[in-house]
């Protein structure tokens, strides 16, 4: 199978190196300095199993983007609109939109090219380091769109990359739910300096926060009809005592969820992706039951920006 991988931050990086280890014909879309960069050194990746180095085919944006059999699309979700017009120009079987990004938007891509597109949520994170690798680790299973069967050709290429895998019959509101979340902790993370040990220390910023949570999904539920997922994450935040879910949340901040990747997204995507992510929840939870504490907290943080 013929891979590009369009976008060349973290999430691309780490699942172009992988695929390419595992023997895939990868190409990654880059450009400026992050072009010469790879070009250069390829892409190192600080990971479970040490440093390891992989070279995909490294493109420029004026190369010609044709003959793929999937794309897989991992850019922010405030450059996804300005990359459908170069999204459309690409010729290729398959379209994976990898990211906090759907709310319609693959839906969107599909009628547009007459194509199979994906909805997905990356189960990786982490961070570049000052040397240019990428330190990074896999808390969670890659989530694929359930599409008719569509879906098991891409499970079957990130499962040869070793990664996860889980499916939703329901990815829209499994992204919602997961935007909702994204939203409240990046909003107290930054409201706590962007110190994901600093806000684990803190209980009622911590109970503010699944407060907040609570609510989203609590307002999510009732005005679409469908419960949260996955699971777990509603069972978190819906189901178990507000401290002890406080508890659990501060345990996670402080190992690599919170310093690996809740920590470092917040703080790098505070003025670019953030706002956009705030923007499709606020959007989404127009007209639904009440969020006090959810608003509350991104007022908060939208002051200190």
């Amino acid at each position: 199978m013929k891979i590009l991988v369009f976008g060349a931050g973290i999430i691309g990086q780490i699942y172009a190196a992988r695929l390419t280890a595992a023997g895939c014909e990868v190409s990654i879309l880059a450009r400026g300095a992050r072009y010469d960069e790879l070009a250069g050194l390829g892409i190192r990746l600080n990971g479970p199993d040490g440093t390891e180095t992989s070279r995909p085919t490294i493109l420029g944006p004026a190369e010609p983007l044709t003959g793929f059999d999937l794309v897989i699309v991992a850019v922010r979700r405030d450059q996804l609109k300005t990359a459908l017009p170069t999204l459309e120009t690409i010729h290729a079987g398959r379209f994976l939109l990898l990211g906090n990004a759907p709310f319609g938007i693959a839906q969107e891509l599909g009628r547009r090219k007459k194509v199979r597109t994906l909805s997905a949520f990356p189960g990786v994170g982490g961070y570049q380091m000052e040397d240019g690798r990428i330190r990074y680790v896999e808390p969670l299973s890659t989530t694929v769109a359930e599409a008719a069967g569509d879906e098991q050709a891409v499970l079957e290429l990130l499962q040869s990359g070793g990664f996860r895998t889980a499916t939703s019959t329901q990815m829209n509101v499994w992204l919602q739910g997961q935007a909702i979340f994204i939203t409240a902790a990046a909003a107290a993370l930054s409201v706590a300096g962007g110190d994901p040990r600093l806000l684990a220390t803190d209980r009622r910023r911590l109970r503010q926060l699944v407060y907040a949570v609570r609510e989203g999904f609590t307002s999510l539920e009732q005005h679409g009809g469908q419960r949260i997922e996955p699971r777990s994450l509603r069972f978190i935040f819906m189901s178990i005592p507000v401290p002890l879910a406080a508890l659990l949340l501060g345990r996670q901040l402080r190992g690599d969820l919170g310093t690996l990747i809740l920590g470092p997204h917040a703080r790098t995507t505070r003025h670019t992706e953030t706002p956009a992510i705030q923007h499709d929840v606020q959007a989404t939870l127009k007209g639904a039951p009440p969020t006090p504490t959810l608003d509350q907290l991104i007022a908060e943080e939208r002051r200190i920006a």
